[in-house]
């Protein structure tokens, strides 16, 4: 989905960041604020899928 395909670039890019190369602290604020609602959305995503496994077993 677009919403896994953002987070893992995502990821890339701020382990990218992480690893020293030099890049505004803005523009590292603008990237994580456009990551982090798809990480969010993804993980309640998952924990609502497994709820509903549980409920119709």
């Amino acid at each position: 989905t677009i919403a896994v395909d953002i987070a893992e670039l995502g990821g890339r890019a701020l382990r990218t960041l992480l690893a020293g190369r030099e890049v505004p602290a803005t523009e590292t604020q603008a990237i994580t604020s456009l990551i982090a609602p798809h990480l969010v959305a993804r993980e309640s995503t998952k924990r609502r899928g497994a709820a509903q496994r549980r409920d119709s077993s």
